[in-house]
């Protein structure tokens, strides 16, 4: 099993996660609690010193289009110069990051009261929402209605969005 599996908050966990709604009797909805989440804003292009502080502070690459990065705390590129963090009630990697972060020409909050992480498990959740190609952790930003979506595919049958 890949690291990421058995250290990422968004991998196959079921600590912390809400009550299952059964949507079908091979579709089932939770929502997984207990997560922060952070979403940083900055012109990489412009500032690509940025990058280096960022990969420092955290520990591991910046994320790519599809391609998540991180074990305990997940940076999930959502645009060019967004990508969203997600992590544990608690972690340190977050201060480091505020701390190399301090000064610069990036916004960098905690976004966790607007954003819900849901879970679709069952035979159905893959034809729902088809990952795309590839073994491994994947993610895929897309449009639902009006909302900007992060579909998230640990790679276990279950479809984190």
């Amino acid at each position: 099993m890949a690291d990421w599996q058995t250290t990422s908050p968004l991998a196959a966990r079921r600590t912390g996660a809400g009550p299952a709604q059964t949507l079908s009797p091979s579709l089932t909805l939770r929502e997984i609690e207990g997560l922060r989440l952070f979403a940083l804003t900055a012109d990489f292009a412009r500032h690509p010193e940025l990058a280096a502080h960022v990969e420092g502070a955290m520990g591991t690459p910046l994320p790519k289009p599809g391609a998540p990065s991180g074990s305990d705390v997940l940076a999930i590129w959502q645009t060019p110069s967004d990508i969203l963090f997600v992590g544990q009630a608690e972690f340190g990697r977050i201060a480091a990051l505020q701390g190399a972060l301090a000064g610069a020409p990036v916004l960098f909050d905690e976004v966790s009261y607007g954003f819900a992480v849901l879970e679709l498990s069952g035979p159905e959740a893959l034809a729902l929402c088809p990952p795309p190609k590839g073994e491994g952790l994947h993610s895929h930003v897309g449009r639902f209605a009006d909302l900007r979506v992060t579909q998230l595919f640990p790679g276990n049958g279950t479809v984190r969005l």
